[in-house]
Protein backbone atom coordinates (compact mmCIF):
# COMPACT_ATOMS: atom_id res chain seq x y z
CA UNK A 1 0.00 0.00 0.00
CA UNK A 2 2.73 2.68 0.85
CA UNK A 3 4.77 1.52 -2.42
CA UNK A 4 1.39 2.30 -4.41
CA UNK A 5 1.18 5.40 -2.64
CA UNK A 6 4.61 6.51 -2.86
CA UNK A 7 4.18 6.25 -6.68
CA UNK A 8 1.31 8.01 -7.22
CA UNK A 9 2.98 10.79 -5.36
CA UNK A 10 6.22 10.44 -8.03
CA UNK A 11 3.98 10.50 -10.49
CA UNK A 12 1.90 13.71 -9.63
CA UNK A 13 5.26 15.37 -8.55
CA UNK A 14 6.54 14.47 -12.16
CA UNK A 15 3.37 16.16 -13.66
CA UNK A 16 3.92 18.72 -11.47
CA UNK A 17 7.54 19.68 -12.35
CA UNK A 18 7.06 18.65 -16.42
CA UNK A 19 4.02 21.56 -15.95
CA UNK A 20 6.27 24.14 -14.78
CA UNK A 21 8.90 23.53 -17.23
CA UNK A 22 7.03 23.90 -20.20
CA UNK A 23 5.34 27.36 -18.52
CA UNK A 24 9.14 28.68 -17.61
CA UNK A 25 9.92 29.57 -21.47
CA UNK A 26 11.64 32.45 -22.41
CA UNK A 27 10.42 35.70 -23.03
CA UNK A 28 11.38 35.17 -26.88
CA UNK A 29 9.11 32.54 -27.17
CA UNK A 30 5.77 33.70 -26.14
CA UNK A 31 3.28 34.66 -28.41
CA UNK A 32 5.97 34.58 -31.05
CA UNK A 33 4.07 34.00 -34.57
CA UNK A 34 6.00 33.01 -37.71
CA UNK A 35 5.58 35.64 -39.83
CA UNK A 36 6.97 37.09 -43.64
CA UNK A 37 8.26 40.66 -44.67
CA UNK A 38 9.38 41.38 -47.61
CA UNK A 39 13.38 42.13 -47.63
CA UNK A 40 13.56 40.70 -43.73
CA UNK A 41 15.17 37.15 -43.01
CA UNK A 42 16.17 35.38 -40.27
CA UNK A 43 19.85 35.47 -39.61
CA UNK A 44 21.07 32.10 -39.72
CA UNK A 45 21.56 32.72 -43.75
CA UNK A 46 18.25 30.72 -44.87
CA UNK A 47 16.64 33.44 -46.62
CA UNK A 48 13.37 31.65 -47.16
CA UNK A 49 12.90 30.91 -43.64
CA UNK A 50 10.16 32.58 -41.95
CA UNK A 51 10.33 34.90 -38.93
CA UNK A 52 9.78 34.58 -35.36
CA UNK A 53 8.30 37.79 -33.49
CA UNK A 54 7.57 38.31 -30.33
CA UNK A 55 4.91 41.34 -30.07
CA UNK A 56 6.42 42.68 -26.61
CA UNK A 57 9.87 42.67 -27.41
CA UNK A 58 11.50 45.52 -29.38
CA UNK A 59 13.30 44.17 -32.43
CA UNK A 60 17.03 45.09 -33.68
CA UNK A 61 17.31 44.98 -37.70
CA UNK A 62 20.97 44.03 -38.70
CA UNK A 63 21.63 45.49 -42.07
CA UNK A 64 25.38 44.06 -43.81
CA UNK A 65 27.84 45.88 -45.48
CA UNK A 66 29.38 45.28 -48.96
CA UNK A 67 30.62 41.71 -49.68
CA UNK A 68 28.82 40.38 -46.86
CA UNK A 69 25.26 38.54 -46.53
CA UNK A 70 22.55 38.18 -43.68
CA UNK A 71 24.22 35.52 -42.67
CA UNK A 72 27.47 37.31 -41.27
CA UNK A 73 25.19 38.56 -38.39
CA UNK A 74 24.36 35.05 -37.70
CA UNK A 75 26.43 34.76 -34.23
CA UNK A 76 25.84 38.47 -33.59
CA UNK A 77 22.03 37.50 -33.20
CA UNK A 78 22.54 34.48 -31.29
CA UNK A 79 24.18 36.89 -28.98
CA UNK A 80 21.89 39.38 -29.04
CA UNK A 81 19.24 35.83 -28.51
CA UNK A 82 20.58 34.92 -24.93
CA UNK A 83 20.52 38.56 -23.72
CA UNK A 84 16.97 38.12 -24.54
CA UNK A 85 17.21 40.16 -27.62
CA UNK A 86 15.36 39.65 -31.12
CA UNK A 87 16.66 40.13 -34.31
CA UNK A 88 16.03 40.19 -38.12
CA UNK A 89 18.15 40.42 -40.62
CA UNK A 90 17.50 43.11 -44.02
CA UNK A 91 18.54 41.08 -47.50
CA UNK A 92 19.50 43.31 -50.24
CA UNK A 93 21.67 43.44 -53.56
CA UNK A 94 25.21 45.37 -52.27
CA UNK A 95 25.74 46.73 -55.90
CA UNK A 96 22.03 48.19 -56.12
CA UNK A 97 21.55 52.23 -55.49
CA UNK A 98 21.25 53.19 -51.70
CA UNK A 99 18.62 55.24 -51.94
CA UNK A 100 16.61 51.89 -53.47
CA UNK A 101 17.94 49.60 -50.98
CA UNK A 102 16.83 52.36 -48.10
CA UNK A 103 13.18 53.08 -49.66
CA UNK A 104 12.79 48.82 -49.21
CA UNK A 105 14.42 48.66 -45.83
CA UNK A 106 12.09 51.41 -44.95
CA UNK A 107 8.96 49.26 -46.04
CA UNK A 108 10.22 46.42 -44.65
CA UNK A 109 10.14 48.50 -41.30
CA UNK A 110 6.80 49.69 -41.95
CA UNK A 111 5.75 45.79 -42.42
CA UNK A 112 7.14 44.63 -39.09
CA UNK A 113 5.95 47.40 -37.52
CA UNK A 114 2.49 46.52 -37.87
CA UNK A 115 3.38 42.98 -35.96
CA UNK A 116 4.65 44.69 -32.89
CA UNK A 117 2.47 45.93 -29.79
CA UNK A 118 4.75 48.99 -29.65
CA UNK A 119 6.95 49.57 -32.30
CA UNK A 120 10.68 50.31 -30.99
CA UNK A 121 13.42 49.09 -33.30
CA UNK A 122 16.62 49.71 -33.49
CA UNK A 123 19.06 49.96 -36.86
CA UNK A 124 21.80 48.34 -36.72
CA UNK A 125 23.90 48.67 -39.94
CA UNK A 126 27.76 48.30 -40.62
CA UNK A 127 29.83 50.22 -43.56
CA UNK A 128 27.82 49.88 -46.15
CA UNK A 129 24.71 49.08 -44.56
CA UNK A 130 25.00 52.42 -42.28
CA UNK A 131 24.77 54.86 -45.38
CA UNK A 132 21.78 52.68 -46.09
CA UNK A 133 20.34 52.26 -42.68
CA UNK A 134 20.84 55.92 -41.64
CA UNK A 135 18.07 57.67 -45.20
CA UNK A 136 15.88 54.70 -44.02
CA UNK A 137 15.81 56.68 -40.07
CA UNK A 138 14.63 59.65 -41.99
CA UNK A 139 11.98 57.94 -44.07
CA UNK A 140 10.90 55.62 -41.26
CA UNK A 141 10.30 59.28 -38.80
CA UNK A 142 8.21 60.41 -41.79
CA UNK A 143 5.89 57.59 -40.83
CA UNK A 144 6.25 58.13 -37.27
CA UNK A 145 7.87 54.64 -36.77
CA UNK A 146 10.54 54.78 -33.94
CA UNK A 147 14.20 54.03 -34.99
CA UNK A 148 16.95 54.11 -33.21
CA UNK A 149 19.81 54.39 -35.04
CA UNK A 150 23.48 52.37 -34.42
CA UNK A 151 26.15 52.32 -37.37
CA UNK A 152 28.81 50.67 -37.34
CA UNK A 153 32.49 51.36 -39.34
CA UNK A 154 30.04 53.63 -41.53
CA UNK A 155 31.58 55.76 -44.31
CA UNK A 156 29.08 58.60 -43.49
CA UNK A 157 31.26 61.05 -45.35
CA UNK A 158 31.55 58.81 -48.07
CA UNK A 159 33.96 56.27 -49.30
CA UNK A 160 37.63 57.53 -49.92
CA UNK A 161 38.22 55.00 -52.16
CA UNK A 162 35.44 56.16 -54.55
CA UNK A 163 36.35 59.66 -54.17
CA UNK A 164 37.45 59.94 -57.62
CA UNK A 165 34.48 58.49 -59.07
CA UNK A 166 32.73 62.11 -58.13
CA UNK A 167 35.35 64.47 -59.87
CA UNK A 168 33.64 65.84 -62.30
CA UNK A 169 36.73 67.34 -64.62
CA UNK A 170 37.60 63.53 -64.66
CA UNK A 171 34.34 62.58 -65.95
CA UNK A 172 34.16 65.08 -68.92
CA UNK A 173 37.51 64.55 -69.71
CA UNK A 174 37.55 60.37 -70.41
CA UNK A 175 33.99 61.25 -71.97
CA UNK A 176 31.98 58.77 -69.75
CA UNK A 177 34.66 55.94 -69.92
CA UNK A 178 35.42 56.66 -66.20
CA UNK A 179 31.79 56.60 -65.32
CA UNK A 180 31.15 53.21 -66.83
CA UNK A 181 34.59 52.35 -64.73
CA UNK A 182 33.00 53.20 -61.51
CA UNK A 183 29.77 51.47 -62.06
CA UNK A 184 31.37 48.23 -63.25
CA UNK A 185 32.92 48.21 -59.97
CA UNK A 186 30.63 49.24 -57.79
CA UNK A 187 27.16 48.82 -59.39
CA UNK A 188 24.33 51.12 -59.37
CA UNK A 189 25.20 53.23 -56.42
CA UNK A 190 28.73 54.40 -57.29
CA UNK A 191 28.00 57.92 -57.47
CA UNK A 192 26.08 57.67 -54.01
CA UNK A 193 29.14 56.78 -52.03
CA UNK A 194 31.46 59.53 -53.29
CA UNK A 195 31.67 62.72 -51.65
CA UNK A 196 30.26 64.65 -53.85
CA UNK A 197 26.34 63.03 -53.61
CA UNK A 198 23.46 64.28 -52.15
CA UNK A 199 23.40 60.98 -50.83
CA UNK A 200 25.98 61.50 -48.16
CA UNK A 201 25.30 65.64 -48.16
CA UNK A 202 21.48 65.54 -48.11
CA UNK A 203 20.43 63.76 -44.21
CA UNK A 204 17.07 64.70 -44.18
CA UNK A 205 14.87 67.35 -42.08
CA UNK A 206 15.00 65.15 -38.83
CA UNK A 207 17.22 64.38 -35.86
CA UNK A 208 17.86 60.91 -35.65
CA UNK A 209 18.52 58.79 -32.27
CA UNK A 210 22.05 57.38 -33.62
CA UNK A 211 25.52 56.00 -32.11
CA UNK A 212 28.53 55.74 -34.88
CA UNK A 213 30.87 52.69 -33.25
CA UNK A 214 34.33 52.75 -35.36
Amino acid sequence: MHIKIKFLILMLASNLLAACSSSTVSPSQTSSPQIYVPGLSPCDGQVNNPLVINPTLPLVVLVHGCNASAGSFNKLSEVLALQNQQSVCFVYDDRDSLVDSAQALNKSLSAVAKHLDKPKITLLGHSQGGLISRKASTLSLEENIAVDLVTVSAPLSGIKAAQYCGEPVIRVATLGIHDLVCWLVSGDKWFEITDASDFIHVRGNYTIPSKAIY
